[in-house]
C-alpha cells in the first residue's frame, strides 16, 4: 500500500457512514451507546455519505492520519489517528480515492483541523467538543424568554422557536437568535471563555452557525464555535 500524509493543520478522515447507520438504530430503539457501537467498520450499511451537501450535515468519521501544526500557528487539536470524530460534511476539503492507501476504505476526505467538531470516547455518554467548538443544547422556552423577554405572551405562541427567533421586522429575515445551554467546551474554547462563561450559562447565537446532531435519549446536541456565540446570559439571570 502507498503512504499518504496530510500536511499542516489537516487530517485525512475515513467516512464512517456505518456508525451513522448504527446510531439511527440506537435512536429508533431508544437505547444508549456502548463501546460495541464503535466496532469494526462495515462497508454494507444503509446510509451513504455524498458530497457536496448543504451546511449542517453532521457526519461520523475516523481519523486515518494527522498533519503537524503550522509553524506560524502551533496550536494543536484534541484528536489523533484512530479517533472517531464528528464533522460537518459540508466542510470537507477534497474527496480522494483511498484504495491505494487503505485496505478497507473506498475513499477519504481531507479535513482542516478547525472543522473537527468533536470526538467520541468509549464509555462516555456524550461526545467531547474539540478546538474552538462548544457543545450546547438548544432550548425553545429559553429562546423565547431571553430573546423576547419583554413580551410574556410570546411564551405561548404555537410556532416553534427551535430554529431561532427573528430579531428584526423582516418577515423573511435570516437574522435570528436561538438560546442554548453550554454543555462542554473544546480545549481552545475553554481557554478563550475562561472568566467569561461557565457550563450551564445560556448562549445566544444564529442557528445557521451551528451543526446539529440528533442523539440518544431524544437529545439534540449542537456544536458552535466560541467565536460565533453572540450573547451570554449567566445562569442565575436566565430564570432558573
Amino acid at each position: 500500500m502507498r503512504t499518504i500524509i496530510p500536511l499542516p493543520s489537516r487530517a485525512n478522515v475515513i467516512p464512517r457512514a456505518d456508525l451513522h447507520s448504527k446510531m439511527s438504530a440506537v435512536l429508533h430503539a431508544g437505547g444508549e451507546i456502548d463501546n460495541a457501537i464503535w466496532g469494526k467498520m462495515r462497508l454494507d450499511c444503509t446510509i451513504q455519505y455524498r458530497t457536496p451537501v448543504p451546511r449542517n450535515a453532521f457526519a461520523f468519521g475516523q481519523i486515518q492520519s494527522m498533519g503537524r501544526p503550522l509553524a506560524e500557528n502551533p496550536r494543536t487539536v484534541e484528536a489523533q489517528a484512530g479517533d472517531i470524530i464528528g464533522f460537518d460534511l459540508h466542510q470537507t476539503g477534497h474527496e480522494i480515492d483511498a484504495k491505494p492507501y487503505h485496505e478497507n476504505a473506498a475513499l477519504f476526505y481531507t479535513l482542516p483541523w478547525k472543522e473537527i467538531l468533536c470526538r467520541f470516547v468509549d464509555g462516555e455518554d456524550l461526545p467531547r467538543p474539540v478546538g474552538d467548538w462548544c457543545m450546547v443544547a438548544k432550548d425553545e422556552l429559553q429562546t423565547r424568554r431571553l430573546v423576547l423577554a419583554s413580551a410574556g405572551s410570546t411564551l405561548h405562541l404555537g410556532v416553534s422557536a427551535s430554529s431561532g427567533v427573528a430579531t428584526n421586522k423582516g418577515r423573511k429575515t435570516n437574522v435570528k437568535l436561538v438560546a442554548a445551554k453550554l454543555l462542554a467546551f473544546g480545549g481552545h474554547a475553554a481557554t478563550a471563555s475562561q472568566g467569561a462563561a461557565e457550563l450551564g450559562d445560556w448562549a445566544l447565537f444564529n442557528p445557521i452557525d451551528g451543526v446539529d446532531l440528533a442523539y440518544t435519549g431524544g437529545r439534540q446536541l449542537t456544536f458552535v464555535r466560541w467565536s460565533e456565540l453572540e450573547q451570554l446570559v449567566p445562569d442565575e439571570r436566565a430564570g432558573r
